[in-house]
Parts: C-alpha cells; structure tokens; sequence
C-alpha cells in the first residue's frame, strides 16, 4: 500500500510541473489541470491495469527507498553525465566550435528543465514502471523488452524522429532501461540516466547548424562546415541520438550495468513470492 501512494504521489509531482510548465499564467483551472496532465489519467488506467493483471506481484515496481536506491541513482547520473561528457568530446576533436548562449533567459531554462523531468518521469513510471512489468510477469524477459522498447520507440516516431539510426538508438535505449529494470528492480537508475542524458543533450550542449540565439541550452555545440565523419558518429546538426559513438555508448552502458545487482529486500521480496 505505501508503494502505491509513492507512486500517486510521483504522478502527482510530475502532473503539477506539467501543468506550470504549459500553464505558465498560473491561473488554477481543474479542467486544463487534468486536460495538461494527461500523465495522471494514462497511469491511473495504467494502475488499475496492473492490479487487475499482476495483483500481489505488484511491489516490485521499482521505487523502493533504500541505500542502494541512492547507488542507482547516483550510478544513472554518473552514466548520463560521462556520455554527454564523451560525446561533447569527440565532437570538438571532431570539428565542432561551442558558444556560451549569453542570451538564455532563465525562467525558459528551469520551465525546460522541468518539462524534461515531467516527460522522463512519466515514460519511466508507463514504459518501465507499468508495461514492462506487466508484461515481465506475465510472459517473459525477452518479450516484455522488446515490445515495451517497441512501444517505446513509436512514441518517439511521433514525435518527429525519422532517421535509421536516429531510431535504433532509441530502440537501444528502450532496451536498455529495460534491462536496467530487469538487474536491479529499481527504476531510479533508467529514471536518473534518462534524465542527465536529456538534459545534456538539449540543455547543455545543443547541436545546431548555426550560433541560435533564442536556445535554452547554456551551450551550442556547432559544426559550422559539413563534416562526414561527424555526421556519422555524432549525428551532426541532428543531435547526438543520431550518431554511430550513441550506439556504442548505451552497447557500453548495457555491459556496466551488468555489474550491478538488486537490493537484499528486493531478492528477498522475490524469494517469498515465488515460494508462497
């Protein structure tokens, strides 16, 4: 029962930055309220969905409060930090030139901000939180991940991401959080990595074909003049998701978190469900 009122209330928090973000006149209105926070009524159906279908197996959805909730939080962050720090790299070496945005106004920043940890949130808590596991419970590893990365990934399409790689690396990245899950039955390490992955890529170094002015991002990271080989490992002016070193940094963040391994109250958890 307190996992399922944490899981309300995380819902809660993220459909009321939801709502401040769009709803930037702050004028209460419970219709646009709920009209703006579409996340709510999705997990709402979404819960009542899982009761119905996983019952007493549900207390393994992921949000437990322990010492290894910090580690795989910390961990996510670290990930999503060094990749953005990798990427940003190679595409200096690469050619690229990077602009402190001195005109970033800083009401957009944090209205940005929260709006990516309303949207990494929400993902998390449906595609991770819900989907999968029930699908996990029900079926089996494999093809829960890769219809929830599937699922996953046709969210995205819509969303306006076209290009072949552009969407194998989402596809990737479904897999991933996924397996994130299946190690350590938490959704704070997908949950952390998302967000610090986000958040570097359209926060803190934005790629663009030219200097923007109006960019929320602290920096643009520019390739001024065309550059094949940029565009094949760094995805150029269509961002990082675009590029082959993409790839090879979630394939790597796939073997680190093969390392890592559930809290003792989770395998024990497990241990009496499947023995009772």
């Amino acid at each position: 029962m307190k996992k399922f009122f944490l899981y309300i209330f995380l819902v809660l928090f993220f459909s009321v930055i939801n709502f401040i973000y769009y709803v930037p006149s702050g004028e209460f209105s419970l219709i646009e309220f709920f009209y703006y926070s579409n996340s709510l009524i999705i997990f709402i159906l979404a819960t009542i969905l899982t009761s119905l279908l996983l019952k007493e197996k549900w207390y393994l959805s992921g949000i437990n409060l322990d010492i290894y909730s910090l580690r795989d939080f910390f961990i996510g962050s670290l990930l999503g930090i060094v990749s953005i720090a990798i990427i940003t790299l190679f595409s200096c070496l690469l050619g690229a030139n990077i602009y402190y945005n001195d005109s970033i106004l800083t009401k957009n920043f944090f209205s940005d901000l929260l709006s990516i940890l309303n949207n990494v949130g929400v993902e998390e808590l449906i595609f991770r939180g819900v989907i999968f596991q029930v699908l996990f419970y029900k079926w089996n590893k494999i093809g829960a991940t890769i219809i929830s990365s599937l699922l996953f990934l046709i969210a995205h399409i819509f969303t306006g991401s076209t290009s072949f790689l552009l969407l194998l690396n989402t596809f990737i990245a479904g897999l991933l959080f996924c397996f994130m899950y299946i190690q350590t039955k938490s959704l704070w390490l997908p949950f952390s990595f998302h967000s610090f992955w986000n958040i570097g890529m359209f926060l803190v170094f934005e790629h663009t074909a030219e200097k923007t002015i109006y960019s929320n991002s602290i920096f643009n990271l520019v390739f001024e003049q065309n550059n094949q080989l940029a565009s094949i490992f760094i995805g150029s002016t269509y961002g990082f998701e675009n590029g082959l070193l993409c790839t090879l940094i979630l394939c790597t963040c796939f073997y680190i978190t093969t390392k890592l391994k559930p809290s003792y109250r989770i395998n024990a958890a497990i241990y009496k469900q499947e023995f009772n």
